[in-house]
């Protein structure tokens, strides 16, 4: 591996450590309020130990988005790079196809800014709802929603690329001769599985729908 190669490495891997503690340190400016939301009328406050879980779960949910901008940064370093660092040699192998690196990057990039996008879009328009005070009381500043948005959009990216994951690099028996068919058999698992979040994103809305709308 190049120098320039293993200076990338290095440093996305220093900026998802640097991440944790950013993400741990957000978590507990938000701890506070949280806590008090969960605890409701009651009289007695949370415990140490609930408090400190509450902590840990908000810094965990914090830190995706981090994740995945380092993510994004490194994916984009290594589209633009010279083939001579090093970044973008090779081919990953699916049962799907065999494609380049920058493939992989292109797509994988390319989900995450539009999971992060639909959901700022979708999830903002709540909160100028007057109707929805939950919103104004988990974020009352600007700064408030911003992060939560980018928490929330963290979250759905993960479910996203999870599924989408699984089925691109799903492993199948060796009896079962791989598709091979190259960029486009990986491109077109990769829309596959778009189409099957995006299929059950459709089913859930049908299922929240008030009864007498779905009549």
């Amino acid at each position: 591996m190049s120098d320039p190669a293993n200076l990338v490495l290095v440093l996305t891997s220093l900026l998802r450590f640097v991440s944790i503690f950013i993400a741990l340190w957000l978590a507990f400016r938000s701890e506070l309020r949280v806590a008090a939301l969960l605890q409701g009328e009651r009289a007695s406050p949370p415990g140490a130990a609930f408090r400190s879980l509450i902590w840990l779960g908000l810094g965990a949910v914090f830190a995706m988005p981090l994740f995945d901008l380092v993510s994004l940064i490194q994916q984009s370093v290594e589209l633009v790079a010279p083939r001579s660092w090093g970044l973008a040699v090779g081919g990953i192998p699916t049962f799907w196809g065999t494609v380049p690196p920058r493939v992989f990057d292109a797509l994988s990039g390319g989900t995450t800014l539009a999971v992060y996008a639909i959901t700022s879009s979708l999830l903002w328009r709540h909160f100028r709802d007057p109707s929805l005070p939950i919103f104004s009381a988990v974020a009352p500043s600007p700064a408030n929603r911003i992060l939560l948005t980018l928490a929330t959009a963290g979250i759905i990216h993960l479910i996203v690329t999870t599924i989408v994951v699984s089925l691109v690099f799903v492993q199948l028996p060796t009896a079962v001769s791989p598709l091979a068919a190259g960029v486009a058999g990986f491109v077109g698992a990769w829309l596959i599985g778009l189409l099957l979040v995006l299929a059950l994103v459709l089913w859930m809305h049908l299922q929240l729908q008030p009864d007498d709308a779905k009549a």
